[in-house]
């Protein structure tokens, strides 16, 4: 009995993923050139995946005068 409820025990702490923060660095470029310094946004007691999902959702689109992105990279 002893045996299963430490594999159970085992199994769950392996399966269960981690919530730490996480960190996402966002460049703005204009006009294919990047502009400025990279921005850190940190996620706090988030999954690798929820942080992840975050990160590469975070677009910002607009055309005044040229063309500005976004990009963003999941570290």
């Amino acid at each position: 009995m002893k045996k299963i409820t430490l594999f159970f025990i085992v199994c769950i702490a392996l399966f269960t993923s981690c919530k730490k923060s996480r960190t996402c660095e966002c460049t703005e470029y204009y006009n294919g050139v990047a502009v400025g310094t990279p921005v850190l946004t940190t996620y706090d007691n988030a999954t690798p995946s929820q942080a992840k999902a975050a990160c590469y959702s975070y677009k910002e689109t607009n055309s005044i005068g040229g063309e500005t992105h976004m990009d963003c990279k999941y570290k």
